[in-house]
């Protein structure tokens, strides 16, 4: 039942004979409204959420730094941009999106070659890494080695 009547009205909803339905019940009680009592058009009443965010510190640094947001997309201006940029023929559109194509496969083959270059660096400096754990390790035996056969010179 989602009517949400006063309790003397869920009562009487209660009590009224098993075949009758909520929707037959509420159209009886709407009856007896009277006609000239105003209707309260729920669309008319503004709500905080009616209207977009405004656009916060962080929202207008990333749009400072050439980026968007779903904020920043929903100003008037932006808006009325998109609705202009609407209007662009479609040979303008196949071009602009060709440009942004490129440059997005530019981009891909930038860091494309940043993660061979961070590859080839983390590999060498594992093998150098190895090299010089092998290198101290050998010290430290040739090290030790040499303090004993010194205290056993001494000693003898």
């Amino acid at each position: 039942m989602i009517y949400d009547g006063t309790e003397s009205e869920r009562l009487h909803f209660k009590q009224l004979e098993p075949n009758t339905t909520a929707a037959s019940w509420i159209h009886r009680k709407s009856q007896s409204v009277p006609r000239n009592m105003p209707r309260v058009n729920r669309s008319s009443l503004q709500s905080p959420l009616d209207k977009p965010y405004a656009p916060t510190a962080i929202d207008i640094e990333i749009g400072l730094q050439k980026g968007t947001t779903a904020v920043l997309e929903a100003t008037p201006e932006c808006l009325q941009a998109m609705k202009q940029k609407i209007a662009l023929c479609a040979s303008q559109r196949i071009e602009e999106l060709t440009k942004e194509n490129g440059q997005l496969r530019l981009e891909i083959r930038y860091y494309q070659r940043m993660k061979d270059a961070m590859q080839a660096f983390f590999d060498d400096a594992k093998f150098i890494t190895e090299q010089l754990k092998n290198t101290i390790r050998g010290f430290t035996e040739v090290q030790r080695e040499a303090e004993n056969d010194w205290c056993d010179a001494r000693e003898s």
